[in-house]
């Protein structure tokens, strides 16, 4: 808007002088006429920018509002999530991608109680996945979601 209200008062400019040196008696008309042009473009200028004030789409008002960002997934998160997203998990499996996120859980969970890295009376199940017997001697056939979830479960009740 500010662009086009520039060109039109210099177009204004050039023939309000034009019309002055053709005509030396109408200078005083040329010289009101031109005014109120320039006045008029300036009063539209400055109501847009007002209008645009008073709906928010100011340029200060676009600066200062906050971009949309999508939130950072941990990696642990995703860690998890990747390991805990199979439906049936094998001794092996168990013990190479479940088993040490379960051991972190526990030992982060007796960390936030304050009770250091180890909690005496701790449940069996919670024993034997702190404890360095593979899975295949503690758990006969394989292990399913819903097991893990019972174990997620104990953890969660430390």
């Amino acid at each position: 808007m500010r662009g086009r209200a520039i060109s039109y008062v210099v177009k204004v400019s050039i023939v309000a002088a034009i019309a002055a040196l053709t005509l030396p008696s109408y200078r005083v008309m040329v010289l009101i006429a031109w005014t109120l042009a320039v006045l008029g473009a300036g009063l539209l200028v400055s109501n847009a920018a007002i209008f645009r004030l008073i709906q928010g789409r100011s340029s200060f008002e676009a600066a200062l509002r906050p971009r949309p960002r999508t939130p950072e997934r941990p990696a642990d998160l995703v860690k998890c999530e990747r390991a805990f997203g199979w439906k049936i998990y094998g001794a092996k499996d168990f013990d190479h991608h479940v088993r040490p996120q379960l051991r972190e859980m526990i030992r982060h969970r007796l960390r936030m109680r304050g009770t250091g890295a180890t909690l005496s009376p701790l449940p069996q199940s919670l024993e034997q996945i702190l404890g360095a017997r593979p899975a295949e001697d503690i758990y006969e056939t394989n292990l399913t979601t819903a097991d893990i979830s019972l174990i997620v479960a104990q953890i969660e009740v430390l």
